[in-house]
């Protein structure tokens, strides 16, 4: 594994200009050559941890007008499943922001988190917990639902559970599709990342580059919130199914940083899991960021994640994209895709996400009725934007977190 590095500076070779855009065996040489050029930081060594018990549990936001649930906090079985699983999706880092309630397994050991919207009870991303206990949970979640007067609906769900939803005689569809990288595969030579190889040394050539992992964004709050806000530009945050920029939530949280002569110009927030993947979470820059910044920050991660032997690099969700059916929600996304850029930019993060050759896997909503899909997908929107004023999201000290000896994987640099 990979630990941190001296902080030797940039290497005398590697102005710009002193390398040519070749392929093969070239481009590798210079990815190489970028190792030794110094994006690292001091040589202390610090492990990605998420140490300790929640202090307490954080409570969740209550949607006016929705009907009564017993999970009105996050219940103690939820920290203790988190614990003890032996691997899960990055998204399951989503259940301690603190705008989520839990249905939870007979025995405990398992749950799905969710948001209620009016008389939709909508569960994001896969079930949590012991591998027995999962594929029954959706059924449970769906009749506690209508048990108590609501319409059961998913979202971010990956095609197993969806498939399974789908023999239950709810409607499935597609929503946009998540990308992925094997890091150990991970080559910059060659024709298929060239774009992204020249964006790369672009970056890496301008002298004064640093880029380095932090096993904890707390120290560096100030520095990042700088980064943040310049980057959100006066936008709202919206949550639920992605997490914001609350200090509670990424305390504690790895978070990868680019600096350009000492100020962090980007930064990408991280959500490592016992089984070796790493997920990416906010992805943001300053108007100080050199051109292609996000491509080099992604990139030397992507290799740092190389160095330390992690299984799996995730990066998110590219929402609407690879909607190919003739019926009405496809001809709806594919409409929003092309003519929403503007107000959304999914078409622009599907792109940027393809510069790095990842693997795609379908993502998929899930509602009773076929007429209820693009409902359950506007719900998510509101629940989104009601995560900031969250009870939950509202707490001074950190969010609750995983024991720390079960992420160890490296910070530091490259």
């Amino acid at each position: 594994m990979a630990g941190a590095g001296p902080d030797r500076g940039p290497h005398a070779g590697h102005g710009p200009g002193a390398h040519h855009d070749r392929r093969g065996e070239q481009g590798e040489r210079s990815e190489r050559a970028g190792r030794a050029s110094g994006y690292a930081g001091s040589d202390d060594r610090h492990t990605v941890a998420f140490p300790g018990e929640p202090r307490r549990p954080g409570t969740v936001h209550q949607v006016a007008g929705t009907p009564p649930i017993e999970e009105t906090t996050l219940p103690d079985p939820v920290p203790a499943i988190l614990a003890s699983t032996r691997a899960f999706d990055p998204e399951a880092h989503l259940a301690l922001l603190g705008d989520k309630r839990f249905h939870i397994a007979p025995d405990g050991d398992a749950f799905l988190m969710y948001g209620v919207h009016r008389r939709f009870w909508i569960a994001v991303g896969a079930p949590v917990g012991a591998p027995h206990a999962l594929p029954g949970l959706p059924a449970r979640f769906c009749a506690a639902a209508r048990a108590a007067g609501a319409q059961p609906a998913f979202t971010h769900l990956g095609a197993g559970p969806a498939a399974r939803l789908a023999g239950l005689g709810m409607a499935v569809h597609p929503m946009g599709a998540a990308a992925s990288i094997v890091p150990g595969t991970f080559l910059l030579a060659g024709s298929a990342r060239g774009s992204l190889r020249r964006s790369w040394r672009r970056v890496r050539d301008l002298g004064g580059v640093r880029f380095r992992v932090h096993g904890d964004a707390g120290p560096l709050l100030p520095e990042l919130r700088a980064v943040s806000d310049a980057w959100l530009a006066g936008r709202r945050e919206t949550g639920f199914s992605h997490g914001v920029f609350l200090p509670a939530f990424l305390t504690g949280r790895p978070v990868a940083v680019l600096r350009v002569h000492g100020t962090v110009v980007a930064f990408v927030s991280l959500w490592p899991t016992p089984d070796r993947r790493l997920g990416v979470d906010l992805m943001r820059h300053s108007p100080a960021a050199p051109p292609g910044a996000m491509d080099f920050l992604l990139t030397e991660l992507i290799l740092w994640a190389r160095e330390a032997e992690l299984r799996r690099v995730d990066l998110g969700l590219a929402p609407l994209s690879d909607l190919t059916g003739d019926d009405a929600l496809s001809r709806l996304g594919r409409l929003v895709l092309r003519h929403g850029e503007r107000f959304h930019g999914f078409a622009g993060l599907r792109h940027f996400k393809a510069k790095f050759r990842p693997e795609w896997s379908p993502r998929f909503v899930v509602a009773p009725h076929r007429h209820q899909l693009p409902l359950v997908l506007g719900r998510v929107v509101l629940l989104g934007r009601a995560t900031l004023t969250a009870p939950g999201s509202r707490r001074s000290e950190p969010a609750p977190r995983w024991p720390g000896d079960r992420t160890g994987f490296p910070g530091g640099s490259r």
